[in-house]
């Protein structure tokens, strides 16, 4: 635990009305993602991405919107910055709450679980946003006018794939013990592998969803480079299973989180 913590834990008074813990709570992880290794881990990642676009806008000129698209934002962007950004701050929500101290003294209040839950969740979403679409944002500036422009036509397919990917990790992470490690093994297997098969096996993976998206917006095409030549879903089906996979694991996540005991042990 913190000194900071252990203080003001030793100042506080003994009781707290329910809205005086939910004020707490939302205090307490409002502004811890900012100040983490997995933030900077983000941060040198799109360091590396902005890096390589400023490369080659300097020795190629302007981004073409299209090659922009299918290689960035469709490429190493959806299929492998975002959901790594997401398991980042997902699979450590609660598990670092627990590992400060302070997740066991929020469930000693007299505070329902689902809200601690919610209140973990919601105040993480705006910073894994901010760095989402913000990333995304920053990218396309770099690249060029027109592939600027086409970054702020997909914040919304954005922004719904990282509420899917992000309430995926934290249910992983709520449900089991080694979840780091099987959110690794998804991103590179799911994400990385399957995502990129013919047929229908490309439909168990998050990122299909937000492709399909992108070229339902007509920024790019599946035949404009052989290694997304996959069928897409209809935008109506892409937007439906997203919303319906953020709302699932969200909803299980917090049952889970729920009835889990919690100690002083690690997770």
């Amino acid at each position: 635990m913190s000194q900071e913590w252990l203080t003001a834990r030793t100042d506080a008074p003994l009781r707290f009305s329910p809205l005086d813990v939910v004020c707490a709570a939302f205090q307490l992880s409002w502004g811890r993602p900012v100040w983490t290794w997995q933030t900077l881990v983000c941060l040198l990642l799109l360091g590396l991405a902005a890096g390589l676009v400023v490369a080659h806008r300097w020795l190629s000129g302007d981004w073409e919107v299209d090659d922009f698209v299918s290689e960035i934002l469709m490429g190493s962007y959806i299929g492998f910055l975002l959901p790594v950004w997401c398991l980042c701050f997902g699979s450590q929500l609660i598990g670092g709450a627990w590992e400060e101290g302070w997740l066991l003294w929020l469930l000693l209040r007299p505070v329902p679980r689902s809200l601690v839950y919610t209140l973990l969740l919601v105040a993480a979403l705006p910073w894994i946003l901010a760095l989402s679409l913000g990333g995304a944002w920053l990218l396309g500036a770099l690249a060029g006018t027109q592939a600027f422009h086409a970054s702020l036509r997909l914040a919304p397919a954005l922004a719904l794939g990282t509420l899917a990917y992000t309430t995926l990790f934290v249910f992983l992470s709520v449900w089991l013990r080694r979840a780091t490690l099987i959110s690794i093994a998804y991103v590179f297997v799911v994400e990385n592998v399957i995502s990129y098969m013919p047929g229908w096996m490309s439909r168990g993976s998050i990122s299909c969803y937000i492709r399909s998206l992108v070229i339902s917006a007509g920024l790019t095409s599946p035949e404009s480079n052989s290694l997304f030549s996959f069928v897409p879903v209809s935008r109506t089906a892409a937007w439906i299973t997203l919303a319906v996979i953020t709302f699932a694991f969200a909803v299980a996540g917090g049952m889970i989180f729920s009835r889990r005991e919690y100690g002083q042990a690690a997770v």
